[in-house]
């Protein structure tokens, strides 16, 4: 029963690469869970940028300009490292710049 996200007791590949000291990253669309417990540092990587989840799930461009039904909210560009919360970077998420910055991001 996974409600609202990846199950708590389930142990992520970042956690146990964690444990065997490695550092990780995580960049790019998430969607796993998009309230903070869920999210990617809470999970075991210790920084992540992106997105929560799909960008069809949010206001974009392709709702025109005035939307008038967006669900869950405008899409937000996340950036946040382990012991942090979650800071939105971009709201909504500019999609014609996103694989650059995650191309800068992961350079």
């Amino acid at each position: 029963d996974a409600t609202g996200g990846l199950q708590l007791n389930e142990t992520t590949m970042a956690e146990t690469l964690r444990r065997l000291g490695y550092a990780t990253a995580m960049f790019g669309k998430w969607h796993l869970g998009q309230r903070e417990q869920y999210l990617p540092h809470n999970r075991g990587f210790d920084i992540y940028f992106g997105i929560p989840f799909s960008c069809d799930m949010g206001c974009g461009a392709w709702h025109g300009t005035h939307p008038t039904r967006c669900y869950p909210s405008p899409l937000p560009l996340l950036s946040c490292a382990t012991g942090s919360v979650a800071k939105v970077e971009e709201q909504p998420t500019n999609l014609a710049t996103l694989t650059q910055r995650y191309a800068d991001f992961g350079a």
